[in-house]
């Protein structure tokens, strides 16, 4: 089975906003693994 790998930043997180939903649901339709990848320090993720 195939995975879904989704940027973090700007494409599932939206900083001061959360999780776009659109994305959230998009992605939900979907049976493979997802894999949300960033590249932000142990700082930047909080």
């Amino acid at each position: 089975m195939k995975t879904i790998l989704v940027d973090a930043i700007n494409a599932f997180i939206i900083k001061g906003e959360g999780i776009l939903k659109e994305m959230h649901i998009l992605l939900e339709k979907y049976p493979n693994r997802k894999i949300i990848l960033t590249g932000a320090n142990d700082g930047e993720m909080e």
